[in-house]
């Protein structure tokens, strides 16, 4: 028999639910959690810590924690870029260890509510600010930082797309210490599907975590 796993975001039931998964998985999967719309997983050994919103939930969930790669994660539901500097970076400083790599998947739900003029926003400003404030901290424990493209969205919220693509590029130009890895343009060109229009089935959630190893697999081998 087949269930429906659910993950419910404060007032909002999260389009992950496409994930079909065995009775037994389901009792496995549930030990990752800490409360229904938040992921905390930190392995005694990680290759990288990822942190982020519902969407790297989704690839968690996806992808069973990424545990064949011994990946970290700090995810939650609707947040953004406070709950980073106020939750999330305390506890990734406390948690990483000998941790190598940290991943940042956060923007969207900032994009959601953003009002744009003449494609300038503050957010991608203050994002740049903090990603580059990050990188330069952490690389004195010797952790390179990323910060990992908004990915597209799809149906009633596409018309936020372009909003995401201004973003992206203000994004990618003010990184210097920060290493910035471009999934939207792989991620779109590929196909994806989305639930609800903004989180990601579990083949797309799969196809995004695989990519996003391999980039950080390729960016191994140079160091």
């Amino acid at each position: 028999m087949r269930y429906f796993k659910r993950i419910i975001n404060t007032g909002l039931t999260i389009g992950l639910a496409v994930v079909l998964l065995t009775g037994a998985e389901i009792a496995r999967r549930k030990k990752l959690y800490s409360r229904e719309n938040m992921i905390i997983k930190i392995p005694d050994h990680m290759s990288a810590l990822f942190i982020g919103d519902s969407r790297t939930m989704g690839l968690c969930i996806a992808t069973d924690g990424g545990v064949d790669d011994n990946i970290g994660w700090i995810a939650e539901g609707g947040v953004k870029l406070d709950w980073y500097k106020e939750y999330a970076e305390p506890v990734a400083r406390e948690k990483i260890g000998n941790c190598k790599k940290l991943v940042i998947l956060l923007g969207v739900n900032d994009l959601l509510g953003m009002e744009f003029s003449d494609g300038e926003n503050s957010d991608a400003a203050d994002y740049a600010e903090i990603l580059e404030e990050t990188a330069d901290k952490y690389s004195k424990k010797g952790v390179e930082t990323y910060f990992v493209s908004v990915l597209p969205v799809d149906s009633s919220y596409d018309d936020i797309n372009s909003d995401i693509n201004i973003f992206n590029e203000k994004i990618e130009k003010s990184m210097n210490k920060c290493h910035y890895i471009d999934l939207y343009s792989p991620v779109t060109d590929n196909g994806f599907k989305t639930v609800d229009g903004l989180h990601f089935d579990l083949e797309t959630s799969s196809y995004i975590f695989n990519r996003l190893m391999k980039e950080l697999r390729r960016d191994w081998i140079k160091i």
